[in-house]
């Protein structure tokens, strides 16, 4: 890993129309979700890096090797609730069986210089593909203690299809559970620092997993009547 992920890292991939979908983490314990067939399985991720990018190699009964590229230069987070991420728009080349696509799907990648859960009793990390290039990236941070995630410090940032990155004044997090407080619909409301209506996005759940501490799941998104894939890393300290 470069020093930029030496904190840690999130990616993500997939597509509402076909083939697998995936996230991947080395945060915590690290782990790994794979969405195929309706169907969440829990994988045990390999990390590495060449020339062609990040390698995220996921084992399990159909074994997949996703290959992400930055489609721009990482860009910085500013006012995050963890120190020094950085964030970008991927492209994919995904092989499975023996075979290599390279689908019209959605990808990112944010790392960390500096570990985002050190202090923390709640972490989450949401990435979503709102249409036309663009992809919004949220994360918040809780306390140890905290009844609810209310309180947690939630921040949010748009990069756009060329790869700037703007902030939001202020940024609402919510989440519906399951028995097992699994999260089943999520909901965003982010409002910008102009007088600019806010951007709202919701989510429901498509298929997720616990692994190693973490939950992690993929979601289908509306926003302003785009329809896109969502990757949601919930982890408790």
């Amino acid at each position: 890993m470069s020093d930029e992920a030496a904190g840690g890292l999130v990616c993500g991939f997939g597509d509402l129309g076909s083939g697998p979908g995936g996230l991947a983490w080395n945060l915590g314990g690290g782990g790994a979700i794979l969405l195929g067939d309706e169907k969440a399985s829990a994988a045990d991720p390999e990390f590495s890096t060449d020339a062609a990018g990040l390698k995220i190699a996921l084992p399990g009964e159909h074994p997949i090797e996703a290959t992400l590229a930055a489609r721009h230069e990482a860009v910085s987070l500013i006012d995050a609730p963890a120190d020094f991420p950085r964030a970008s728009r991927c492209e994919v080349a995904i092989r499975s069986g023996g075979s290599e696509r390279i689908p019209s799907s959605s990808a990112h990648l944010t790392s960390w210089s500096e570990d985002p859960l050190e202090g923390a009793g709640t972490f989450r990390h949401l990435a979503v593909d709102i249409g036309e290039g663009s992809l919004l990236i949220a994360s918040a941070w809780g306390e140890p203690g905290l009844e609810g995630h209310g309180d947690e410090r939630v921040s949010a940032w748009l990069i756009d299809a060329d790869g700037a990155v703007s902030g939001f004044e202020e940024a609402l997090l919510s989440t519906q559970y399951d028995g097992d407080g699994h999260p089943t619909r999520a909901g965003l409301e982010l409002w910008p620092a102009d007088d600019a209506p806010p951007v709202r996005v919701a989510a429901s759940s498509l298929g997720g997993a616990d692994v190693k501490g973490a939950w992690g799941g993929l979601f289908r998104c509306h926003s302003d009547g785009t329809e896109g894939l969502g990757g949601y890393l919930l982890w408790r300290g």
